[in-house]
């Protein structure tokens, strides 16, 4: 059987009754803003009490204006410093799924030198990760899921995995 995941969208409380209620996992929303992390560091400690009773499955990093397949140095190591601030985050919450976006933009770059590039980041970031901790690269702009797929594939890593947003919004 297949285990149900519920993103806890910022809104904890709510999402920890329905966890121990349904018996669901959570995927918790709050460390994809650094900022707002650096302006509440108690927050972890929060998450560890407010989900005491549901499993964290995952937790999505940040991934505001991130690219990890660029051409600018700057922009990967910004791309790589706000992956690393997620991984001590997950394992303080005994997480072992991290939710990250690639940030590759259609039409902008040629594919399949971009997932050289990507091929080139993650083989450095796994570097000091262990293998207990799977990063899923998440869809945004992409319309296909071959970009994705083909990073994946590249990287060649237990580590690397796809996680598919089906877009329900419910505004």
């Amino acid at each position: 059987m297949k285990e149900i995941v519920l993103c806890d969208n910022g809104k904890y409380e709510e999402a920890s009754k329905l966890c121990s209620k349904y018996n669901l996992s959570v995927d918790v929303d709050t460390f994809y803003d650094p900022d707002f992390f650096e302006a509440h560091p108690e927050e972890i400690e929060l998450q560890q009490r407010v989900y005491r009773d549901a499993k964290i499955c995952s937790m999505h990093g940040p991934y505001t204006d991130l690219c990890l397949g660029s051409k600018d140095k700057l922009i990967k190591a910004a791309a790589m410093n706000r992956f690393e601030y997620a991984y001590p985050i997950a394992t303080k919450l005994n997480c072992k799924h991290i939710i990250l976006h690639h940030g590759y933009v259609p039409a902008t770059s040629y594919p399949p030198n971009w997932v050289k590039r990507a091929k080139i980041f993650f083989d450095e970031f796994f570097q000091t990760k262990d293998f207990g901790t799977v990063f899923h690269i998440e869809n945004q702009l992409e319309h296909i899921p071959a970009l994705i797929s083909e990073v994946v594939s590249t990287v060649n890593d237990i580590r690397l995995n796809i996680c598919l947003d089906v877009g329900i919004d419910n505004k």
